[in-house]
């Protein structure tokens, strides 16, 4: 017996009686053997926990090996006792290895100034008894920085004693990255829109201004002070006209439709914007050779080498511009028009090259690129029906290439000369305006004026007259297209639009930009003119003229 237990029973079978002495003997025997049979189950008793043991232990390490989050447990020290594969990967644990010294310079709070504290850090404040949920934790590891979402909660014994922490992280980076650049497109789009207002409101006076230019020039006498004068005003008036076109083809919202677009007034434009980053970086240069127009949507192509321009002078970066070089050129190549934009920069490796056109890749520092710009043009080339090619070696410069498919130009048919005005209507209640339409249109067409579209309705109505060419303000087409739907049909191919583009219609409407010159007025509506001549007469056609 052990400790009252019954183990077994010991036979002595003998032929003779047993003395006192021989039981003395066998009840030691017997007490050595049960010992021994009690210390054999005993260990298999410890045996079997241990197994059990392990068997939990490596169960719990599988847990803990495949969540895909870092997780850590620390003692009571704070130094970490366990940590999970994607943990030992991650900056934030890698710095709580030696988080007494280093805590307030690698580890900031979410306002990315105020640094944490040591006893602050989550898995300290767990150790304490506290349970710490979703607490945003900025990581400096080197020259970057990560955050993290951290968990910790306590590790209790049985008689409820702190025997360390484990803590949880989930790296956020990325979701703050995309909320970083949604703040940034949001601030755009409303810089865009006070863009947008400021050019709409100084096109109207400065297309006055470069008209009452261009005819005092024209009344004065060829050669004299007061026309250079004159000539110089209007050449500041054009650099203006220039800057506001620039602002609207990337601050108004466009409609994806496309047009036939010159691929020179596309890179001359993406040039002229980029200047201001190309300067301190490198020389800048167009080779523009003539080409024929592409269709494509005009302001997308110009955000496409604004952004390659860009780049280039970025990859460069700022030094002696004498001695580095972008270069643009357009050539056309077996029924393609190729634009380049070329760099004498550091290159790239192919792995770069590789994931170039990958949304988000950068391999630019934080808060310069998104890594979206490139992903961006690729996808408007493409949508254009044409290549963005990327060509490029380390110490050599870059060439980026956009093929796209050459249009073949409108052909223009002159009008016989013995022909009667055309009668055109012009729906303008600016007075200014409508004097530059009158004398810039006066000569060669015959011209009426209606303030509004109720008013051009009535003459319409009113009179016989064949209005071939209706010239109406966009704020005024508004108004006009339903009405000129449900009455005169007929004549809604008619209308030709001044001004901004006219939201939600369906049609790809001739349209000429403010401000613009007479010239430019003349041209467009004459354009328009021709290219109905040659429909009536059978001409072959598969757009109408671009809008200027």
């Amino acid at each position: 017996m052990l400790q009252e237990q019954m183990l077994g029973a010991l036979l002595l079978r003998t032929g003779h009686a047993v003395d006192d002495h021989l039981v003395a003997f066998f009840e030691v025997v017997a007490s050595q053997l049960a010992l021994v049979i009690g210390l054999t189950r005993s260990f298999e008793q410890l045996e079997r926990m241990s197994r059990s043991e392990r068997e939990r232990a490596e169960v719990l390490a599988s847990v803990i090996d495949a969540v895909g989050q870092p997780l850590v447990m620390v003692g009571t020290d704070g130094t970490p006792t366990l940590t999970n594969p994607a943990g030992e990967d991650s900056a934030l644990f890698e710095r709580l290895r030696a988080v007494g010294e280093s805590a307030p310079q690698t580890f900031l709070r979410s306002d990315l100034t105020t640094p944490y504290v040591s006893t602050d850090l989550p898995t300290n404040r767990a150790l304490r008894g506290e349970s710490v949920t979703e607490e945003e934790v900025v990581v400096r590891h080197g020259d970057e920085s990560a955050w993290m979402s951290v968990t910790a909660r306590p590790i209790r014994g049985r008689a409820g004693e702190i025997r360390g922490a484990v803590a949880i992280a989930r790296d956020v980076t990325e979701v703050k990255r995309m909320q970083s650049r949604q703040a940034a497109s949001d601030r755009l789009a409303t810089v865009g829109i006070l863009a947008a207002g400021v050019a709409h409101e100084i096109n109207n006076p400065l297309t006055c201004v470069m008209a009452e230019l261009e005819m005092a020039i024209e009344d004065l006498p060829a050669g004299g002070r007061v026309v250079e004068r004159l000539r110089a005003a209007h050449d500041a008036a054009a650099r203006v006209q220039t800057i506001v076109k620039d602002l609207r083809t990337l601050s108004r919202k466009e409609t994806e439709s496309r047009h036939q677009v010159s691929m020179a007034r596309v890179l001359e434009t993406a040039g002229r914007m980029a200047a201001p980053q190309v300067r301190p970086c490198a020389t800048f240069s167009l080779d523009l050779q003539h080409v024929p127009p592409v269709l494509a949507n005009e302001p997308r192509l110009v955000q496409v080498f604004l952004n390659l321009i860009v780049n280039a002078a970025q990859a460069i970066g700022p030094g002696d511009p004498r001695q580095q070089r972008i270069v643009v050129r357009c050539r056309r190549e077996d029924g393609e028009v190729i634009a380049e934009v070329s760099d004498s920069g550091p290159g790239m490796t192919p792995e770069i090259r590789a994931r170039l056109f990958t949304p988000f890749f950068t391999t630019k520092p934080a808060g310069v690129g998104t890594g979206l710009g490139l992903s961006i043009s690729q996808r408007i080339v493409t949508a254009a029906g044409g290549i963005l090619e990327c060509e490029s070696s380390p110490g050599v410069g870059t060439t980026f290439r956009v093929r796209l498919p050459a249009r073949v130009a409108i052909e223009k048919v002159e009008s016989s000369a013995d022909e009667p005005k055309p009668v055109l209507l012009v729906i303008e209640d600016d007075p200014l305006a409508w004097q530059l339409m009158r004398r810039a249109l006066g000569e060669t067409y015959e011209l009426t004026q209606a303030p509004t579209a109720a008013d051009a309705l009535l003459l319409i109505g009113n009179t016989a007259v064949d209005y071939e060419t209706i010239l109406c303000a966009t704020e005024h087409a508004i108004d006009l297209l339903p009405l000129l739907r449900q009455n005169f049909p007929h004549l809604e191919a008619s209308v030709l639009l001044v001004g901004k583009p006219l939201p939600g219609d369906p049609v790809e409407r001739p349209r000429l930009s403010k401000p613009h010159t007479g010239l430019a007025l003349t041209a467009f509506v004459e354009d328009h003119r021709r290219h109905r001549e040659l429909l009536k007469r059978g001409g072959a056609l598969d757009r109408v003229p671009a809008s200027r």
